[in-house]
């Protein structure tokens, strides 16, 4: 598609769209709108979409509203901060930290403050070291993996924390995954703990 990238004293603007998304040639999604201005070494940007049928749907993302600005911080840094949020997943509508940074260096990322909440829940996404990152995702629903394996027979229902790590994600080295549940229900049955390494 043709692209216009009007530009003047350093400053200039580029809108497009991305009409269709597929995944695995099942999952089908909603365009995606992504606004970009550019003011010298800074570039704001907004990322715009919404599912339109929600009804008889898989939870997952059906909203995004982000407004972020991407600038030079010096010649060895890039930094990404998210100004505005407003997501709708899982059923619920999260929100991410103002104070939130994804910092860029040579051989090096740092998530600052990079927390999106609801209420009790969290997922977080922190450094790990110098070349690592954490994902955590804090007092979540099980019963929200319902719909997604639809295995009628069994119903969960409890609240979990997982976490996801790298030690390089550069090179995707020291890879760990991890969960832990101290309420885990089936079919209203409680089976205690769980403990996934």
């Amino acid at each position: 598609f043709p692209v216009t990238i009007p530009a003047q004293n350093g400053k200039g603007a580029l809108d497009f769209g991305v009409n269709r998304m597929v995944l695995n040639e099942k999952q089908e999604f909603e365009p995606l709108a992504i606004l970009m201005q550019v003011h010298g070494d800074s570039l704001d940007y907004g990322l715009n979409y919404a599912r339109k049928k929600k009804e008889n749907a898989q939870p997952g993302l059906d909203n995004l509203n982000i407004d972020g600005r991407l600038f030079v911080q010096d010649s060895n840094t890039l930094v990404n901060h998210i100004v505005y949020s407003q997501i709708e997943l899982l059923g619920d509508t999260w929100m991410i930290n103002k104070e939130n940074a994804l910092i860029f260096k040579k051989d090096q990322f740092i998530a600052r403050e990079f927390i999106l909440t609801r209420g009790n829940k969290a997922i977080v996404l922190e450094s790990k070291g110098k070349k690592g990152l954490e994902l955590s995702f804090l007092n979540l629903e099980i019963g929200d993996i319902n719909s997604l394996i639809k295995f009628k027979p069994i119903a969960f229902s409890g609240r979990i924390n997982a976490f996801v790590s790298a030690g390089d994600i550069f090179k995707l080295k020291d890879v760990q995954v991890a969960a832990v549940s101290d309420s885990l229900f089936m079919n209203g049955k409680d089976w205690g703990v769980l403990r996934v390494n």
